[in-house]
């Protein structure tokens, strides 16, 4: 399943994708938080109110250190509420996909994992556009099937998670053309 292939109309219409999706990977949630909280944001149409609490959430992120996981989700949490903005989750939403899918528990066949697979893969499609609910799918995914933990580079990941999910998903691929083949 690629990004693109989500119907951004039909997820609109579930009252799922916010009006704007930003598709953009960003280097980390603090990159991301310091482009989308400016106040000069903000300031074209002329927003009082949105250039205010803009103002406070740039202060409090300029006073976080970038590797505050947790406080700079709180800072995400309050743009999402009090901004509107909106964040992106095309490297988790990818990342759940590949892992989550239920043909990566069909070999060995493991049928418990494979419902509960199935469950998690229809939240991922279905909240492609929600990163809070794309995180705790990952969560849920990281206690119930094992899976790793998504992790981009500022986060604690490096550039060999990329190389890494790449290599599993080109894997999955391979063994599916295999099935494919023998006739399974």
């Amino acid at each position: 399943m690629e990004w693109q292939e989500i119907s951004s109309a039909e997820t609109a219409a579930a009252g799922n994708a916010p009006e704007m999706v930003d598709d953009t990977i960003y280097e980390s949630l603090y990159a991301e938080l310091k482009i989308k909280c400016n106040p000069n944001k903000f300031m074209v149409p002329y927003d009082k109110e949105r250039v205010s609490q803009a103002n406070e959430l740039y202060r409090q992120l300029m006073e976080t250190s970038p590797q505050n996981e947790e406080t700079l989700r709180q800072l995400r949490s309050k743009a999402i509420k009090e901004l509107g903005v909106c964040f992106s989750s095309k490297a988790l939403f990818q990342f759940l996909c590949n892992t989550c899918h239920p043909r990566n528990f069909m070999s060995p066949y493991n049928a418990e994992k494979v419902e509960i697979a199935n469950k998690l893969y229809a939240q991922v499609l279905e909240k492609a556009y929600n990163i809070e609910a794309l995180e705790n799918i990952q969560r849920s995914a990281k206690q119930l099937l094992g899976i790793k933990e998504f992790r981009n580079n500022e986060e604690g990941g490096d550039d060999v998670t990329g190389y890494v999910v790449l290599i599993y998903f080109g894997l999955s691929i391979i063994l599916i053309l295999i099935l494919l083949a023998v006739g399974v």
